[in-house]
C-alpha cells in the first residue's frame, strides 16, 4: 500500500506509462481523513507545505494549457 506523499513522480510516471510527449495533470485526494493525525503525518504536512494551497482559480481552467 502506498501512503501519502511517499510516491516519486517518476516511480507514478512509469506505473503509469507515462511516455515523454505526455503530460498527467492529476491530483485527487481519496478517502476520508483520520480524527487526529500523527505525529509522522503532522511533520510530513509541514516539510512539504501541504497546507499551503495553490488558489482553485489557477488550479482548474476552462479550455486549452
Amino acid at each position: 500500500m502506498v501512503k501519502a506523499a511517499s510516491l516519486s513522480r517518476s516511480a507514478f510516471e512509469q506505473a503509469m506509462n507515462v511516455q515523454g510527449d505526455e503530460v498527467l495533470p492529476v491530483g485527487s485526494p481519496v478517502g476520508y481523513p483520520a480524527e487526529k493525525r500523527s505525529i509522522r503525518e503532522s511533520l510530513m504536512r509541514k516539510g512539504l507545505k501541504a497546507d499551503d494551497r495553490i488558489p482553485f482559480s489557477k488550479l482548474y481552467f476552462k479550455g486549452t494549457f
